[in-house]
C-alpha cells in the first residue's frame, strides 16, 4: 500500500506509518503543490494526506486511479470536490474540533489588537513620533460598552462567544443556519447583526451562499467604526470591496487571518494602517497542529489496517 503526503507535518509521518505502508513519499516543496504536482502526488497512491491549500479537483482525481482514502489536515473541506470523491468511493478523514480553542484565541487577539489600535500605535512609536503622553492618543473601542456579532455559531463561534463574557461585552448577537441556544447570546438576522454590531467575527464555512457575503453593500450598512475579524475562509469577504472601504473609512478596522486568493493578498491591503493581517495562523498552537497531524496519522493507520475510521467525514 502506498501513501502520499503533500507537506511535512508537525509529527514524523514516515516513522509512524512505516509499518503500515510499503512506500511513503512526502512532497515538501516549501509551498503548496501546484495542480500538476498534485496530479503526480496522487498517482498510484492508496492514501493521501493533504492540506487545505490542496485543491483536490476532478482533474487531480482523474490521476488517482488507486486512491481509496483521503486525509485532510484541516477541519474544513471546501477545498475538496466532494461529488468527484463520492463518485469514486474515496473515503475522507478530517480534523474537527481540535483547532477550536486556538482559533478562538486568535480571533480575540485580532479583536483586541484592532480595538486598542495596537498596529498603528506601534508604527507611531517606531517612527519616532512619540513625544510623551497625550490624552487623545490612539483612543480605542471600549469593548465593555460594545456589541459583538458572530457570523456562524459552530464550535469556534461558541468559543468566541464564551470569551466575550471575560471582556464584559454589552451584547453578543449571532446568526446561525441551525437552531442554537447559546447562553448570553441572542439570535438575530444577518441584517440586524451587521447594523447593530461594533465587532463582527466570522466563523461560517465557505459555501456558494457565503462567498463574498461581506461585500460593498454590507460594508456600507455596518457601523463606520466597526471592527471586522475573519479567521474562517478568505473568500467570505470581497477583498477588493474591503480595501476600498478601509481606504475611505479610516475608523473602520479589520483583522484578517485568511485571504481570498491565498497566499496572495489584494494590492494595497497590507499597507493600510487599519488592516491587521496575519498569515493563516488560526490553528497555529503546538498542541492543535500536533493533534491535527496525529489524527491524520492515526486514521491512515486505521485505514491501512482495515479498522473503523475515527474521524471520517460522511457524505450527505
Amino acid at each position: 500500500m502506498k501513501l502520499g503526503v503533500t507537506r511535512e507535518l508537525p509529527l514524523d509521518v514516515t516513522t509512524a506509518l512505516h509499518p503500515y505502508f510499503d512506500e511513503i513519499i512526502v512532497y515538501e516543496k516549501g509551498r503548496p503543490l501546484t495542480e500538476n504536482e498534485l496530479c503526480e502526488a496522487v498517482r498510484g497512491k492508496d492514501v493521501l494526506i493533504c492540506q487545505l491549500t490542496d485543491l483536490i479537483s476532478e482533474k487531480v482525481l482523474s490521476h488517482a486511479t488507486s486512491l481509496k482514502h483521503l486525509c485532510t489536515f484541516s477541519t474544513g473541506i471546501d477545498h475538496l470536490d466532494l461529488a468527484a470523491l463520492k463518485k469514486r468511493g474515496i473515503r475522507i478523514s478530517h480534523t474537527p474540533g481540535v483547532l477550536t480553542e486556538a482559533t478562538a484565541n486568535l480571533s480575540w487577539a485580532l479583536i483586541l489588537n484592532c480595538a486598542r489600535k495596537i498596529k498603528p500605535a506601534e508604527t507611531f512609536l517606531k517612527e519616532g513620533r512619540f513625544k510623551g503622553f497625550f490624552p487623545n492618543l490612539f483612543l480605542g473601542l471600549p469593548l465593555e460598552l460594545s456589541t459583538l456579532g458572530i457570523v456562524g455559531m459552530g464550535k469556534i463561534g461558541e468559543a468566541v462567544a464564551a470569551r466575550a463574557q471575560t471582556f464584559k461585552m454589552k451584547k453578543v448577537l449571532y446568526v446561525s443556519k441551525t437552531s442554537k441556544n447559546i447562553v448570553g447570546a441572542t439570535p438575530v438576522t444577518f441584517d440586524e447583526l451587521i447594523r447593530l454590531s461594533d465587532v463582527i467575527s466570522i466563523h461560517c464555512p465557505l459555501t456558494p451562499e457565503t462567498r463574498h457575503l461581506f461585500n460593498d453593500l454590507v460594508f456600507k450598512r455596518m457601523k463606520k467604526n466597526a471592527i471586522l475579524v475573519n479567521t474562517a475562509r478568505g473568500a467570505i469577504i470581497d477583498e477588493a470591496a474591503l480595501t476600498s472601504h478601509l481606504m475611505s473609512h479610516p475608523d473602520f478596522t479589520v483583522g484578517l487571518d485568511v485571504f481570498e486568493n491565498e497566499p496572495e493578498v489584494f494590492p494595497g491591503l497590507l499597507s493600510l494602517p487599519n488592516a491587521l493581517c496575519v498569515p493563516h495562523i488560526g490553528s497555529a498552537s503546538v498542541w492543535a497542529r500536533e493533534k491535527m497531524a496525529e489524527i491524520c496519522i492515526q486514521d491512515a493507520m486505521r485505514f491501512a489496517s482495515g479498522t473503523k475510521l475515527k474521524y471520517e467525514y460522511l457524505y450527505d
